[in-house]
């Protein structure tokens, strides 16, 4: 199943979602609070995140120079995926569950979380790089989960309310804060990329010789 969204049609709710999304995106990367609720959407913001820097690394003129980079971007979303996996494996223990007592409830919750199933780590190729398809292939690792983590955003506890640990949606910007470290990274890098070929002096057309002794009227033949 593919999950990537069409978004350039978005309607005019989707679009205002997005910027708010987008604002909560610069006031998260300038560690300000941030709650989210039912409006966030897993694979917009990843979507959003990996989609220009994908542009980047394809026009580069070598863009295998920037797999470690990318390869710590996809690691960091795969994270992000792993820990968002366990909430809704949780919240879904808890609701199977709540018939209960609760010595058999803890256990039934355990045996349940251990057997859900867990994200694989998703598989970036060289040819991605180069394609730009990487996008592709880490919002489809989210994909799964985006519709699920909304509902369970919509009634989760709200920060601070769960005496010393953290909410739902802390425990996702966490991981996002870890996702931004290594979009700051890759940025990084490929600004110095930029910066070198700038002051990289280019190489002279090598002159024609022979055209050079013809036009003095030097003979070159023996």
């Amino acid at each position: 199943m593919r999950y990537l969204p069409v978004l350039d049609r978005r309607t005019k709710t989707n679009q205002d979602h997005g910027a708010h999304q987008t604002e909560q995106r610069d006031r998260r990367r300038k560690h300000l609070t941030v709650t989210y609720g039912e409006d966030f959407d897993l694979l917009v913001e990843v979507h959003d995140i990996t989609r220009p820097l994908a542009a980047q690394v394809a026009a580069e003129p070598r863009p295998m120079a920037f797999r470690s980079d990318v390869a710590e971007l996809a690691e960091a979303i795969h994270r992000l995926c792993v820990v968002v996996a366990a909430l809704i494996a949780a919240a879904d223990a808890e609701r199977r569950t709540a018939h209960l007592n609760v010595a058999e409830r803890g256990r039934a919750m355990a045996a349940l979380k251990e057997l859900a199933e867990r994200p694989q780590p998703p598989e970036i190729t060289d040819g991605m790089l180069s394609s730009g398809l990487w996008v592709e292939a880490l919002t489809e690792h989210v994909g799964p989960y985006t519709g699920k983590l909304s509902d369970l955003l919509a009634r989760a506890a709200a920060p601070g309310t769960r005496r010393g640990l953290l909410s739902a949606s802390e425990q996702v910007v966490e991981g996002l804060r870890v996702v931004d470290l290594a979009v700051v990274n890759l940025e990084r890098h490929l600004a110095r990329a930029a910066v070198t070929r700038a002051s990289t002096p280019r190489r002279s057309a090598r002159p024609d010789l022979r055209a050079e002794l013809a036009r003095l009227g030097v003979a070159t033949d023996e």
